[in-house]
């Protein structure tokens, strides 16, 4: 799940034939295979970019188009009830007892990764 590797493995290791696709691009393309079927809900999330899978490798839509199928999707300054982002290092970052939150109605507001939240949202 580390964008860091995931930019290592496709722009340096030369990996000839093979495709490399961070998780958030395979879990779409899961979805949009109709191989993972999500429900909708009515949590509001905010995505996080991470550095290195935005800027780094141009991956932005992908997690996007996901996480709109499972919640409403809100921009960063809104009262959301996650946070969602699909780096490690982002989610120790943003889970800190220092960041602690809470959103307007007075409950926290829960980190969590890209995966967590699909998961809670799959159709079995």
């Amino acid at each position: 799940s580390c964008p860091i590797c995931y930019k290592i493995f496709k722009e340096e290791y030369g990996l000839k034939g093979i495709e490399v696709l961070h998780y958030t691009q395979y879990i779409k393309r899961l979805v949009d295979e109709g191989r993972l079927k999500l429900n909708a809900g009515g949590e509001s999330i905010v995505y996080h970019d991470p550095c290195e899978l935005g800027r780094g490798c141009g991956v932005y839509a992908e997690p996007r188009n996901v996480l709109s199928q499972v919640g409403t999707l809100v921009k960063a300054g809104k009262e959301p009830q996650t946070i969602v982002t699909a780096c490690p290092l982002c989610l120790m970052t943003f889970s800190g007892p220092a960041l602690d939150a809470v959103n307007a109605e007075g409950n926290p507001v829960k980190v969590n990764d890209f995966a967590e939240v699909v998961s809670r949202s799959v159709s079995i």
